[in-house]
C-alpha cells in the first residue's frame, strides 16, 4: 500500500504543475471581453504617448526642409553644404540604432525613452543657434543619434504590453503617427517662419525653438506616466495584471523563444550584424 501511494505522487505532482496552465488557458477563453477592455485600456495610456512621440519625432526631424529657403540664405549656405548636413542625420540615425536598444533593455524604456525625447528636443531647439558650418553639421549628427532609438525601443516595449497577434494595429497607429506629422508639419512650418522679426529672431529660429520644445515636455510626461512592465502599470489591478499575464503565456508558444536571445552584449551585437536579413537591407 505504502509503495502504491509513493507511485502515486508523481502523477499527482505532474498533475498539479499542468493544472494552473490549464487554468490560465481557460481563465483567458473565458475572460475575453475583459481582455478587450485591458487591451484598449493599453492603447489609451502607452500607445497614444507613443503616437504622440513618433508626431514629435517626424517634426523635428524634417523641419529643415521647411526652413531651408530662409535659413541657408541667412547663414550663406551653399546647396553642397545643405545637401551634406541633411544627409549626416542618417550616418548617426542608423549607426546608433543597434547600440540604443541595447542600453534601453538594461536601462529601462520609461528613462531612456524620456532621455531620448529631452536629447532630441533640445538639439533640435539649439538649431536656432546655429551660426556656422561645424555647428550645423554637429547638431545634425546629435539630433540622429538621439532620434536613432526611440522607435525602435516603442515597437519593442509594445511586444511587452500585447502578444504577436494583437500588434498590427499598434503598430499601423504609429505609422499613422508619421502620415499625421507630415500633414501638420507644413502649416506649422509656415506660421512659425511667419514669426520672422519677433523678438529678435528669425522666422526659422523661432521654428526650430517652438518645434523642438515639445519634445522635452514630452519627455517629462514619459517619465512620469510610462511603466516600464504591465506588472508596474498603476491603472491595471491585479486581477488584471493576472489576466494579462495568462494571455501572453497562452500565446508565447507562437513566438521565437527567448532562450535563445543571448544576454551578453557583445554575443547579441555578432547575431544582429552577422543575420542575413540586415546585410539585404
Amino acid at each position: 500500500m505504502a509503495k502504491l501511494c509513493r507511485d502515486k505522487e508523481p502523477h499527482q505532482s505532474a498533475k498539479e504543475e499542468e493544472q494552473p496552465l490549464e487554468i490560465k488557458i481557460s481563465l483567458v477563453s473565458e475572460s475575453s471581453g475583459v481582455l478587450e477592455v485591458i487591451y484598449t485600456r493599453i492603447c489609451r495610456r502607452v500607445l497614444l504617448l507613443f503616437v504622440i512621440a513618433v508626431i514629435l519625432n517626424q517634426v523635428d526631424r524634417t523641419n529643415l526642409a521647411y526652413a531651408a529657403i530662409t535659413f541657408n540664405r541667412d547663414l550663406g549656405f551653399g546647396p553642397q553644404t545643405y545637401g551634406l548636413g541633411s544627409a549626416l542625420f542618417f550616418v548617426t540615425f542608423c549607426i546608433f540604432q543597434v547600440p540604443c536598444n541595447l542600453i534601453m533593455v538594461r536601462v529601462g524604456i520609461r528613462r531612456w525613452l524620456a532621455l531620448l525625447l529631452v536629447g532630441w528636443g533640445c538639439v533640435a531647439s539649439c538649431f536656432a543657434l546655429i551660426h556656422n558650418t561645424a555647428s550645423f553639421f554637429t547638431l545634425r549628427l546629435l539630433l540622429g543619434v538621439f532620434e536613432s532609438g526611440a522607435q525602435p525601443a516603442m515597437w519593442w516595449h509594445l511586444s511587452q504590453f500585447m502578444p504577436q497577434e494583437r500588434l498590427t494595429k499598434p503598430y499601423m497607429w504609429m505609422t499613422v503617427g508619421v502620415l499625421l506629422a507630415q500633414i501638420l508639419g507644413g502649416p506649422l512650418a509656415a506660421a512659425f517662419l511667419s514669426m520672422d522679426g519677433i523678438g529678435g529672431l528669425k522666422g526659422w529660429q523661432w521654428l526650430f525653438l517652438l518645434e523642438g520644445f515639445p519634445s522635452v515636455v514630452m519627455g517629462v510626461v514619459v517619465y512620469w506616466v510610462l511603466p516600464d512592465t504591465y506588472q508596474s502599470a498603476p491603472w491595471l489591478s491585479d486581477s488584471e495584471k493576472a489576466l494579462l499575464a495568462a494571455d501572453m503565456a497562452a500565446h508565447v508558444k507562437n513566438s521565437p523563444p527567448r532562450e535563445h536571445i543571448p544576454r551578453n552584449p557583445l554575443r547579441l551585437l555578432r547575431m544582429v550584424f552577422s543575420n542575413p536579413m540586415l546585410i539585404y537591407l
